[in-house]
Parts: C-alpha cells; sequence; structure tokens
C-alpha cells in the first residue's frame, strides 16, 4: 500500500512538472533560454538527481546551453562528439544511454570516466533531443553514487527531451523568419527607386507635357517634334541590372 502511495504521488509531481514546463514554453516561447533552465531544473529534481545538463550540437561538438545542480561541469561546456562521452554516444546512436558506475567502464567511456573521476559522479543517464530523424543535442543528468535511474525516470527525461527541441526548434525558426522580413526590406544599391527617380524627373520633361487628368497623373509626348517618349514598366522588387 505504501509503495502504491508513493507511485502515485510521483506520477502527480511528474504530471504537475510537465505541465508547468508547457506553460513555460507557451509564456516564453522565444525566450529558449528560460525554458531550457526550466527543464534541467526539473529533470534533476523529479529524477532525484544531483544535476541535469542540456547539451546542444555545435559543429563537430556539444557545447552545455543550460545546467542545474551541484556537480560541476569545468571544461565540459565544449565536449568532442566521440563515443567515448556518454551524452555524445546518445547523440550518435539516437538513443537513451544509461551508465549505472562509470567507473566500471573506463574502457566503454574513456574520456567520461577521466571527467567522473575529476568531479565526483557515478550513474549517468543521456537522452538524445532528436529533430526530423537528427539528433540536434542531448539532456544528461547524473547522481553521485551508484543508482540507477527508473523506467518512469528515464521515460520522464524523454519527455523533457522532447520539450527542449520544441523550444529549441521555435525559436530557430522564429529567427529565420526575422532574417528573411530584414533582407525582404533591404534594398540593395541601385534599386527600382533610384531609377524611377532618374527617369520621371519633371524638370526634364516640358511643362506643357504633363498633366493631371481625373485624379491620375499622365505624361504626354509630341512624337512629331521629337519630345521624350517613356516606354517600358517598372517592376518592384526587380533589379535593373
Amino acid at each position: 500500500m505504501q509503495a502504491r502511495t508513493q507511485e502515485l504521488t510521483e506520477s502527480l509531481e511528474q504530471q504537475t512538472a510537465t505541465a508547468d514546463v508547457l506553460k513555460v514554453i507557451s509564456r516564453s516561447a522565444l525566450d529558449v533560454q528560460k525554458v531550457l533552465d526550466a527543464l534541467v531544473e526539473s529533470a534533476a529534481r523529479l529524477c532525484d538527481a544531483y544535476d541535469a545538463a542540456i547539451l546542444q550540437v555545435v559543429g563537430d561538438g556539444l557545447r552545455i546551453v543550460a545546467h542545474h545542480g551541484q556537480i560541476p561541469t569545468i571544461d565540459a561546456a565544449f565536449a568532442a562528439l566521440v563515443r567515448g562521452r556518454i551524452p555524445a554516444r546518445a547523440v550518435i546512436d539516437l538513443r537513451a544511454i544509461q551508465v549505472a558506475d562509470i567507473l566500471t567502464e573506463a574502457d566503454e567511456y574513456p574520456e567520461s570516466h577521466k571527467y567522473a573521476l575529476q568531479v565526483g559522479y557515478r550513474t549517468a543517464l543521456a537522452v538524445p533531443l532528436v529533430h526530423a530523424g537528427e539528433a540536434i543535442g542531448a539532456i544528461l543528468i547524473r547522481r553521485a553514487e551508484v543508482r540507477p535511474f527508473t523506467e518512469r525516470q528515464i521515460e520522464l527525461v524523454n519527455t523533457f527531451a522532447d520539450q527542449a527541441v520544441i523550444a529549441i526548434e521555435n525559436t530557430r525558426l522564429f529567427e529565420e523568419v526575422q532574417a528573411r522580413t530584414r533582407e525582404a526590406l533591404e534594398f540593395p544599391a541601385g534599386a527600382p527607386f533610384a531609377s524611377i527617380s532618374a527617369s520621371h524627373d519633371r524638370g526634364s520633361l516640358p511643362p506643357d507635357r504633363c498633366s493631371i487628368r481625373k485624379g491620375r497623373k499622365s505624361c504626354r509626348s509630341d512624337r512629331g517634334q521629337g519630345g521624350p517618349h517613356l516606354t517600358g514598366r517598372v517592376h518592384p522588387g526587380r533589379s535593373g541590372v
């Protein structure tokens, strides 16, 4: 009975935390850092982990973009994307990786083993952030003692990983739209407006050739007298080159 009650309590806490993170995402859709900070804080707390971090793929490495907890990150702010690192292995293999005791896995994860000796952690779980079939990062949680994470906790971290992907992609798409909008508003040197201004300079036309009729300007030329004649069309947005 006590075990059942504890299970229900944990389930309720996880559902509440997930709802809270979704609220943060909806309120801070364009503040990706706020969302990622909320995710690592929730992951560490609900999974009873000593720390949690979100790492993003940058070139041929992983860069920490959010961290919460007691285990320091020291030189791991940027780590090479190699199989000897637990989060990198999760990214490369596109699957969750749990290591019960990193101190016994020196051959399999040499880089992580060396790092664990420096900062003091034993159990680690890494889940990839997957978008469109490709890993764009990973979420990592760790414990200072040997105590593997449960299936329920692994499932929860997978949920947080999905939410991190949503936040990162929303920000990326918004930035792309902003960049395209800025490009559309910028006119290159020699844009059509310059030639329009020059071609329609009234000073180059005889006064008696321009008139306003029915609210519309019309410029006429007396071809018989060799007056100026405007031909062709102006296409807004196209270069004259």
